[in-house]
């Protein structure tokens, strides 16, 4: 099974019904329903999906949905030198330098992102939701 980071975009595609991306995203979830991959996120992710949620729709509704989604992924641990790692790094924004490095210190197969340009450097594979679903077909 893919063990595979989810970004927060892809959270928050589906939280906010953002179009006209919220119906690619909400089938990652749906791979992860069927047991087809194994989702990931950090804590950052987790906080970031949370504070913009409860932003757009309230702090009650986004404490339930994410409460819901939270039982189809993992929180993973973010390290001291994973934070170590992005503030030396390349990456032109610092959080999307931390999730790379937690998710290659968890040894993860893939990243799921629509912000693909952020992650240039990867030596993970970085796919947005399009392109993953395009490649079970």
């Amino acid at each position: 099974m893919t063990k595979t980071f989810i970004d927060s975009d892809i959270f928050l595609d589906v939280i906010l019904d953002r179009k006209p991306y919220a119906k690619n995203s909400s089938k990652i979830f749906d791979q992860a329903i069927y047991k087809n991959i194994s989702l990931y996120t950090s804590a950052v992710c987790f906080a970031n999906i949370y504070y913009i949620a409860s932003k757009n729709i309230g702090k009650v509704k986004a404490k339930k949905l994410i409460t819901e989604f939270k039982t189809l992924f993992e929180v993973i641990p973010t390290s001291d030198r994973a934070i170590h790692l992005a503030i030396q790094s390349s990456f032109t924004d610092i959080e999307d330098a931390i999730q790379y490095y937690t998710a290659v210190e968890n040894r993860l197969d893939l990243i799921i992102t629509r912000n693909k340009k952020h992650f240039k450097h990867s030596e993970i594979p970085v796919l947005n939701p399009t392109q993953y679903l395009a490649t079970l077909i």
